[in-house]
């Protein structure tokens, strides 16, 4: 069964990196006009980080175009690889683009970012304890903390109020930790969902899985299935 995470990306280099993802690998987005009932296909075709300005390709057939000129507001919708993105949009100006028209519109206050998580999270044993390190490899700031959950996606992490956990949303760090077979795992992991328990005093942290090799994949879905296992023998018992 999938789960789907909602996030609002609202930082501009995030959204200027997701959006020059979907210029670079050519997805169609899905267009709705306001006030229209039809939906029509688009693509990126420039973004300026700068500028903070994006253009989009013309729609088609003529009177979609017409209705965008008219009209201006519009949502944009894409699923890039199992991953939700939309926001709202305004038109600025039509701008040529190798002498055809295109949409020239500013970046939008906030991004809507839905991952569906393919697999069940385990949760680790109350009489295991799982260290692990995460790391900024650009300033080499660390952060230690114990894994509380695991599945082949990613980790939910707790960290200690006493740690200063200072990562952002979406930030890419590096992680090194040991498997419950002793097994060191050290990769990179994407900064997913933070939030701060200041009754308990910790920072539950998720994190997705990012750039696994072959060898490590099988490491951590063996990792993630040993967990599950346990979890239904505490279950029967």
């Amino acid at each position: 069964m999938q789960e789907e995470q909602d996030d609002n990306i609202t930082k501009p280099d995030m959204i200027a990196a997701h959006l020059s993802r979907l210029q670079r690998e050519h997805h169609l987005v899905k267009i709705n006009i306001v006030d229209t009932t039809n939906s029509f296909n688009s693509m990126v075709v420039d973004v300026d980080a700068e500028k903070k300005t994006i253009l989009l390709d013309v729609l088609h057939p003529d009177t979609a175009h017409q209705q965008m000129i008219k009209h201006k507001n519009f949502s944009l919708n894409v699923d890039c690889d199992g991953v939700k993105i939309g926001f709202k949009g305004t038109v600025k100006k039509i701008v040529s683009d190798d002498d055809k028209p295109a949409y020239l519109i500013g970046f939008p206050d906030k991004m809507l970012y839905q991952q569906r998580r393919q697999a069940f999270r385990a949760p680790i044993g109350k009489d295991i304890v799982l260290k692990i390190v995460l790391t900024d490899p650009e300033t080499n700031k660390s952060c230690a903390g114990i894994i509380d959950n695991v599945s082949r996606d990613g980790m939910c992490l707790q960290f200690d109020h006493t740690e200063k956990y200072g990562f952002d949303k979406f930030q890419h760090v590096s992680s090194q930790f040991l498997t419950t077979e002793n097994i060191e795992i050290t990769c990179k992991v994407e900064i997913r969902n933070i939030v701060q328990d200041s009754v308990h005093r910790y920072t539950k942290v998720g994190v997705k899985f990012i750039e696994l090799d072959k060898q490590q994949r099988r490491h951590i879905q063996n990792f993630s299935l040993k967990m599950e296992r346990q979890m239904m023998k505490r279950k029967r018992a």
